[in-house]
């Protein structure tokens, strides 16, 4: 329960609400130059920007969760190329102008990528603060140069800013991966993704609209929510923390009633057995602790042995867990706390209610 709470959780880097992602893919018989699906894509982003109740708009080669990761290897310039080893290497993205502002990405040095950044000038690139964090610890990235696609004969280009991480594949991988952004002007894809974020909830029908009729010889792209998205992306890990959970709950519970029925059971077997303590003189008190404390010594040996085993066997949902130690100190301290005071209870309202039984009646039975 507390790996599932640790999902829903999770920093996704962007801002998931009232956002809407659409792909489309242009074939190349219609489109076979960069500049025919440039022109493309241009004009299908001023459209949907003119359309009312989209605040922002922009272009990626593939949204969080909604496309296949692609990457490279890279080398910052200067650095010696590694011997025997593989190169460092980024997840990339293809993005236009405004990206970042429409997914919520925030901007932490530097400056975003413009419509200016084109093929022929200076090759600009926006990395990610964890690529930033391995490669220039102490250092401002923004003017650096990094060697992209090979290592040795590579184009070089020049970091013009650093953004927030942001997930694109996982939500359960501890970090984010190192990422480069680069302009979609310099190098135009087939395939594009449109994200818009909306006044309002749900995709706004002037938007299907205006993905529809940029080309009617293309089927209209399906338009879906972000939260969606990630809503799928987690959704086997969550349906298996869930299906843990409830078990986890009912165990929980049934121990729980198990330990206070057997506990008020052997409390009450030792109601004649007060009655004569009483009769002989024994204070009322001293009686409810001698109960109480027998109960308790009986439930810390079976917290001793439960904490053992499940030491033991816990390491064995290891895979199942997230962000969360099969060990979880929590988890090993509230359980056998929330079992004591079962047990407190156990012994503690049915031992007072034998305390104070008639001890002539005690002596009668015996």
């Amino acid at each position: 329960m507390r790996s599932f709470a640790r999902l829903q959780a999770v920093d996704l880097g962007f801002d998931d609400r009232r956002l809407l992602v659409a792909t489309s893919r242009l074939p190349q018989s219609a489109y076979p130059t960069p500049a025919s699906t440039s022109v493309f894509y241009s004009a299908l982003l001023d459209r949907v920007r003119g359309v009312a109740g989209v605040d922002a708009a922009a272009l990626v080669s593939s949204a969080p969760f909604a496309g296949v990761n692609a990457g490279t290897v890279f080398l910052p310039a200067g650095a010696t190329p590694p011997i025997g080893e593989q190169p460092p290497d980024a997840d990339l993205r293809y993005v236009s102008s405004g990206y970042f502002r429409t997914m919520g990405i925030r901007l932490l040095r530097g400056r975003d990528i413009s419509a200016d950044d084109r093929d022929g000038v200076l090759p600009v690139v926006v990395i990610n603060a964890t690529l930033a964090r391995k490669h220039w610890p102490n250092e401002d990235p923004v003017g650096r140069q990094i060697r992209v696609g090979d290592v040795v004969k590579g184009r070089l280009m020049t970091i013009i800013g650093v953004v927030a991480d942001a997930r694109y594949q996982t939500l359960e991988s501890e970090g984010t991966r190192p990422m480069m952004y680069f302009s979609w002007h310099a190098s135009p894809q087939q395939g594009m993704t449109v994200v818009a974020r909306t006044r309002l909830d749900g995709a706004p029908e002037a938007l299907r609209v205006a993905l529809a009729t940029q080309d009617r010889r293309l089927p209209a792209p399906a338009i879906s929510p972000m939260t969606q998205l990630v809503g799928f992306a987690m959704a086997t890990r969550r349906f298996a923390l869930m299906l843990f959970g409830v078990f986890a709950g009912t165990a929980v519970v049934l121990a729980a009633i198990g330990l206070y029925g057997v506990l008020a059971f052997l409390v009450r077997q030792r109601t004649h057995e007060l009655g004569i303590r009483i009769a002989l003189g024994a204070t009322r008190s001293r009686l409810l602790m001698l109960v109480v404390g027998g109960a308790l010594r009986l439930t810390l040996a079976g917290v001793v042995v439960g904490l053992l085993g499940a030491y033991s066997l816990t390491r064995l949902l290891g895979s199942l867990l997230f962000g969360v130690s099969p060990t979880d100190g929590i988890t090993f301290v509230a359980l056998p706390l929330l079992l004591g005071v079962v047990a407190l209870l156990a012994s503690l309202i049915p031992g007072a209610r034998a305390t104070r039984a008639d001890p002539m009646s005690a002596l009668r039975g015996e």
